[in-house]
């Protein structure tokens, strides 16, 4: 029960990341009544009969430009979903008229419980307010790592984000991601700490760490614990010996 609800709920965060990628993107959202539904088909192509996909056509309307019906990047039928994308696109209006609403989103993830609507929360920092101010959504995202909302899809998103994005920051916000990474992954937390491990030890390989000044005796300790752990548990075979250097491992 509890990996299947996992699973339910993984996947709808990803539908959330998918719809906040679309309002970014400037999609247009409407609702269309099924004019026709298809026979049940088998996948074409599979061997095993009992492992094929079933499709099913389906004929609805959708908007044209010059004529042509526009191309669909996203549709749901699941009535369940409707309440979480209606309130997240109401929240991306509120972000487009105001950009300091951003502001809210730690708030926003506390209280809303929804999948769907957090999965658009963090997809919007990330491709919404990294255009508009790639050092404030650093800001946010970086402290958002051990954020006990946010789940383990989006703590991977965050992770490859900052590792990605780091070389657009200024100097200030640098320092201030490094040392919400270190506190990241000097937790307790496996969930929260090898997210962290992972952009420290890339922005390692990419000669962008500056680790040293931000070691306590205790960080250090934990942080070489959750390393070693982290390698073990992932069979990482190669070294990263900028990373390593400066951690106090070479």
């Amino acid at each position: 029960m509890y990996a299947q609800g996992s699973e339910q709920e993984m996947e709808r965060f990803g539908l959330g990341q998918r719809l906040g990628d679309c309002l970014v993107k400037g999609c247009v959202v409407f609702t269309g009544i099924t004019r026709s539904l298809g026979k049940l088909e088998k996948e074409p192509g599979v061997a095993d009969e009992r492992r094929a996909v079933m499709t099913r056509k389906v004929e609805a309307p959708r908007p044209s430009w010059l004529g042509k019906p526009e191309d669909v990047a996203f549709v749901v039928s699941d009535k369940s979903l409707f309440a979480p994308m209606r309130e997240a696109i109401a929240q991306h209006r509120r972000f487009e008229r105001n950009p300091d609403e951003v502001a809210k989103i730690p708030q926003l993830l506390r209280d809303k419980q929804d999948s769907v609507f957090r999965g658009y929360l963090l997809t919007y920092l990330m491709n919404g307010e990294g255009v508009r101010n790639v050092d404030k959504a650093a800001d946010m995202l970086s402290g958002l790592l051990g954020h006990e909302s946010v789940p383990g899809p989006g703590r991977a998103a965050i992770a490859d984000w900052l590792a990605s994005t780091f070389y657009r920051l200024a100097e200030p916000t640098r320092k201030a991601a490094t040392e919400a990474l270190v506190v990241s992954a000097s937790a307790d937390d496996a969930r929260v700490a090898n997210p962290a491990l992972t952009v420290l030890v890339r922005l390692g390989d990419l000669q962008m760490l500056n680790l040293k000044p931000l070691l306590t005796q205790a960080r250090q300790r934990k942080i070489v614990e959750n390393y070693r752990t982290f390698r073990a548990q992932n069979n990482v075979q190669q070294g990263h010996p900028e990373f390593e250097s400066q951690l106090g491992l070479q």
